[in-house]
């Protein structure tokens, strides 16, 4: 973190290397979203990898970064010994000891070293904190104390497959921006809610360009306000919160 001088001290070890021909190895816990530390700052560059958001990469193949990372489920719930054994045999692999051996290979491995049985039994410790606990052990990220949704929430309530009716009952959650002289302006974004699905999905985004092309831009009214009317006409929407503009 930089607090500690870590994220200082990665990039010092990375330019070292660099220098050598050499490369840098990261075998961190699941971060902790907000910190700004190494592993978070790794995370962010392979998404924008996978995005095609980096200059000269063309793809995951052909990156200065190699990524590897398998976590639990996003639905595993940590209070359901079920659901806790599978997302753990997932997170462990061929590690874990499962009688049945592991799930990420057809056939399975035979059982390995991790005690998972009693890796499980320390979730229900509850001198123990759930999402360290998460963290350390099913690989997935947590979000700080003060965070009001977690990535893992996000995940769980957007799923792009889901269809939602006319009459379910749907709220609408609108951010928009003026644009700015300087710098990178905020996107303009609708997204929608699915009370009974409890499934979140996006209707509408307005983003500056990239380049030139985004010099002074500034979202369409009539498009948003065209794409606003259409939402109430397509859904029952039965709430509606705006921040019409954050400059």
């Amino acid at each position: 973190m930089r607090g500690n001088g870590g994220v200082r001290f990665a990039q010092t070890l990375r330019n070292n290397a660099t220098k050598l021909g050499g490369i840098t190895i990261e075998t961190p816990n699941a971060y902790t979203e907000g910190e700004r530390s190494v592993a978070e700052a790794s995370h962010k560059f392979y998404l924008s990898i996978k995005a095609g958001k980096v200059r000269g990469v063309e793809s995951e193949d052909v990156s200065t970064l190699v990524y590897d990372d398998r976590e639990a489920p996003a639905d595993t719930d940590i209070d359901d010994a079920e659901s806790l054994i599978a997302g753990l045999r997932v997170a462990y692999g061929d590690s874990s000891n499962h009688p049945d051996g592991c799930v990420i290979h057809n056939p399975p491995c035979p059982p390995g070293w991790s005690p998972i049985g009693g890796i499980a039994s320390d979730f229900w410790d509850t001198s123990n904190d759930p999402m360290t606990m998460r963290a350390d052990f099913l690989n997935q990220t947590s979000p700080e104390r003060t965070a009001f949704v977690s990535a893992l929430e996000m995940e769980l309530i957007s799923k792009p497959d889901k269809v939602v009716s006319k009459t379910e009952p749907v709220t609408l959650g609108f951010d928009g921006s003026e644009g700015r002289k300087r710098g990178i302006a905020d996107a303009t974004v609708l997204v929608g809610y699915s009370v009974t699905q409890k499934h979140l999905f996006k209707i509408g985004c307005w983003s500056q360009p990239e380049g030139p092309t985004g010099v002074g831009w500034k979202p369409d009214k009539n498009e948003v306000n065209a794409a606003l009317h259409q939402a109430f006409k397509d859904y029952n929407v039965v709430g509606f919160y705006a921040d019409a503009s954050a400059g």
